[in-house]
C-alpha cells in the first residue's frame, strides 16, 4: 500500500510539473498577439501614441517586443542598425560584437536579424534582434541571455515567435 500511494505521489509530482512546463498564455493587445510558454514571465507592458511593447522574461534570458504602428516608410535596415548601435552605447557590454545582418523570417512575416555577442557582468552574453515591416507595422523583437540560457530557452521561444501575429 505504501508503494502504491508514494507512486502515485510521484505521479503527481510530475504530471505537475510537466502541466506547468507545458501551459501556455496569451497576450493579445493593442495589435499584437502571441502565445507564450509558462515559465515566462511578462515583466512589463506599454502601450501610447502608436507605440507599445511587452518585455518576456525567464531565468537569464529576457524577450522585449516592439512595435510602432505607422504610415511613414521607416525602413527595418535603419531601424536594426539603431537598435544595435543602442545596445552598444548603454555601456552593458563589453567587447561587443554584431554578426552581419541576414534576410530570414519571424514567423510567417519576412524580416532581417542580426546576432550580437559581448560580455555583461563579467559573464558572456548572446542576443538576436529581428526587424520586420508588416500590417502598418514596424516591429523589433530582441532576445538576449547567456549563452547557455539562450539555447535551453530557444525552443520555448519559438512558441512566441510561431504564434506572433498582427492585427
Amino acid at each position: 500500500m505504501k508503494k502504491k500511494c508514494l507512486f502515485l505521489t510521484a505521479f503527481a509530482a510530475i504530471a505537475i510539473l510537466f502541466a506547468a512546463c507545458t501551459s501556455t498564455h496569451t497576450y493579445d493587445k493593442n495589435g499584437v498577439a502571441f502565445s507564450y510558454p509558462g515559465g515566462w514571465s511578462i515583466t512589463a507592458d506599454d502601450f501610447g501614441n502608436s507605440l507599445g511593447y511587452v518585455k518576456l522574461e525567464k531565468g537569464a534570458t529576457t524577450a522585449t517586443i516592439g512595435w510602432l504602428k505607422t504610415g511613414s516608410d521607416i525602413g527595418a535596415e535603419m531601424m536594426l542598425q539603431n537598435a544595435l548601435a543602442d545596445i552598444q552605447t548603454q555601456g552593458a557590454f563589453s567587447d561587443f560584437t554584431a554578426e552581419p545582418v541576414e534576410k530570414v523570417s519571424y514567423g510567417t512575416y519576412p524580416a532581417i536579424a542580426a546576432t550580437y555577442n559581448g560580455t555583461a557582468g563579467g559573464a558572456p552574453r548572446t542576443g538576436t534582434i529581428w526587424v520586420f515591416k508588416a500590417e502598418g507595422y514596424v516591429v523589433n523583437v530582441d532576445v538576449e541571455g547567456s549563452a547557455a540560457a539562450r539555447v535551453a530557452d530557444e525552443r520555448e521561444f519559438k512558441v512566441i515567435e510561431e504564434s506572433f501575429i498582427l492585427k
